[in-house]
């Protein structure tokens, strides 16, 4: 579903994500990868936003 959301939008849900896990939570992401003209962000650029603005 983050594929939905803009660049700004995505990093205020990946916030709060960091914040409602536990020391040792896990966040699963699964990714649609086929490109949808209409989505704001793929699946790629989301994966990126996890790994780097979440620290996930």
């Amino acid at each position: 579903m983050a594929y939905y959301c803009s660049a700004t939008d995505l990093r205020q849900l990946l916030d709060k994500c960091r914040a409602s896990l536990t020391a040792d939570g896990v966040l699963l992401a699964c990714h649609w990868r086929h490109p949808v003209p209409d989505y704001p962000l793929n699946a790629d650029s989301v994966h990126t936003q996890l790994v780097h603005l979440a620290g996930l």
